[in-house]
């Protein structure tokens, strides 16, 4: 081990060789020149660990004072430089010559302020972990496609709607994170089964852009709206209300039995001769309050559809607050486990 670590040293130690006294100075100076006061003791350390041959890795993780400047362009020249380090620096923009820098492997863009990548990224071949996560991407450049070496894809936290097909067919990709993004193709359900941050098989994913290709693709836009909460709390003046756009309040004579399915358009109707209609169409059932009818409602709460659960604000006090919510949580968490947003 210790002659491959001294065999290694010198690869790095031959390249650094090939750079001339004013290079190596003018790359120490553009990286010391950017950092914060706080951090430039730690960066000179590391610089000079660099350019000795001792380690292959930067780490200027909330140590620039300024957005990433030209000068740092000379990082290119270090071909042994492995690990890149920019977590939290508000960068704002990528600059293009980082894709010159063909060694890495690892680059950390964490929280950095990116709206996009360029696409010169997608030159780093040797990439194994690249982590966007944190920023306000809203797309990914399709030279990615290229990473064929990629084991480690973080895009936790954007304003990712799509995700390329090629992210499915990267032969080594292993830990996919992207919670937290607007997805829309494919679909949050398909995207969160393939996301973690310490690894999952992509098959489900591969198994999606494989069907639409062979069946293709069409937008859905009916859902399943299910209104439960005990008796009185207001299901149904809240979906009669919705239906017509005011308040139209249900009487105490005009309880639901067991259960009421609704139909409701949500949107402005298609002008005359328009080729689709966008509003979205909800089935909404409503279900009665009473505890006498739980247990034939029970095979209707299933995964998929949207849960509202109407509380009587004057009756959630300590003496009530288990009939009128928590068992409602309960039931809801037993047979169809979701996020809830209260």
């Amino acid at each position: 081990m210790r002659e491959l670590l001294r065999a290694e040293k010198r690869q790095r130690l031959s390249q650094l060789a090939s750079l001339d006294v004013k290079e190596k100075r003018a790359m120490a100076e553009a990286v010391f020149g950017c950092c914060n006061d706080e951090h430039r003791p730690r960066v000179a350390s590391t610089i000079g660990a660099i350019l000795m041959g001792d380690v292959s890795s930067l780490v200027l993780d909330q140590a620039l004072d300024i957005n990433v400047p030209p000068a740092l362009e000379q990082l290119g020249k270090l071909a042994e430089l492995r690990v890149l380090d920019l977590t939290r620096n508000r960068l704002g923009a990528v600059p293009e010559y980082l894709g010159s820098v063909h060694s890495l492997q690892i680059l950390m863009l964490y929280d950095c302020g990116l709206t996009e990548l360029p696409a010169s990224l997608g030159r780093l071949r040797g990439l194994r972990k690249l982590e966007l996560g944190d920023n306000r991407l809203t797309r990914l450049p399709d030279s990615f496609a290229e990473l064929h070496g990629l084991r480690d894809l973080g895009l936790f936290n954007n304003q990712l709607t799509i995700l390329p097909r090629w992210v499915a067919h990267l032969p080594k990709l292993f830990v996919f994170y992207g919670d937290a993004n607007p997805w829309q193709v494919p679909p949050w359900s398909v995207v969160k089964s393939v996301s973690s941050d310490s690894g999952k098989d992509l098959a489900p994913l591969r198994r999606y852009f494989e069907a639409v290709e062979r069946h293709g693709a069409t937008t859905s836009r009916r859902a399943k709206m299910v209104l439960v909460g005990t008796g009185k709390a207001g299901k149904s003046s809240t979906l009669r209300g919705m239906k017509y756009g005011e308040p139209r309040p249900f009487g105490d004579d005009e309880r639901t039995v067991q259960l009421d399915i609704w139909t409701l358009a949500l949107g402005e109707p298609p002008a005359p001769g328009a080729e689709e209609d966008m509003r979205i169409v909800l089935s909404a059932w409503d279900f009665a309050g009473q505890p006498e009818y739980a247990a034939g409602q029970q095979q209707y709460l299933i995964k998929g559809a949207l849960y509202l659960l109407l509380v009587p604000a004057h009756r959630a006090t300590d003496e009530e607050v288990d009939e009128v919510l928590f068992r409602w949580l309960d039931a809801l968490q037993a047979k169809a486990p979701v996020d809830l947003a209260r």
